[in-house]
């Protein structure tokens, strides 16, 4: 099946693209192979919807729910996913400018113009969150200064800095970062460890 599809499409991209246009060809390939995924996975919702209403309520109907992100860091994550994709899609084009798929984008996009705004728009976006990530780590470094100073003395504490910055809540990657601890089984064994 596989083999019939890349055949399918190879055939459509070279009609679209000419033959001297392997790079077009493998977008065409890919492309169709994310669509075909998209196609089955609409299907396979809209005709066994109830198995994937009941999947979803057994899942809600668990005991404890946590919060993984907040929502300024799903806000920082939309951001970031759409400037990507915009600067992608604008910028790719922009590279490639004399290939047959970068045409048909300029197309799409509404010319070489149009493709450096919003590329442009992108990178605008990309410098705004980056400022909302730098300032949200400096507030949080404003709010957690405590932790760096001894508790009897009030003095600053070389050894307490450096647990903050590399300890278990750490942003940095330290050894133990790819380890998979045990899972923890009930609520009381959480309870104790902490």
């Amino acid at each position: 099946m596989p083999t019939l599809w890349t055949g399918r499409l190879s055939a459509a991209a070279r009609r679209v693209f000419g033959h001297d246009d392997p790079a077009g060809e493998r977008v065409c390939v890919f492309g169709g192979h994310t669509l075909a995924w998209l196609v089955r996975a609409i299907f396979l919702y809209r005709h066994d919807s109830k198995t994937f209403r009941e999947a979803k309520i057994s899942t809600q109907e668990g005991g404890e729910w946590f919060t993984r992100f907040l929502p300024f860091d799903r806000f920082l994550h939309f951001l970031v996913v759409t400037s990507f994709l915009l600067l992608v899609i604008t910028g790719m084009p922009l590279k490639f400018y004399y290939t047959g798929w970068a045409k048909v984008l300029f197309g799409i996009i509404g010319g070489p113009e149009t493709a450096r705004a919003f590329h442009r728009l992108g990178a605008i976006v990309t410098f705004i969150y980056f400022g909302l990530h730098v300032t949200s780590i400096i507030d949080n470094c404003w709010q957690g200064r405590g932790q760096i100073r001894d508790p009897e003395t009030r003095k600053f504490s070389f050894k307490r800095l450096w647990k903050v910055l590399f300890g278990p809540d750490s942003m940095v990657p330290t050894c133990r970062t790819g380890r998979i601890s045990s899972p923890i089984t009930s609520g009381s064994s959480a309870k104790a460890k902490t």
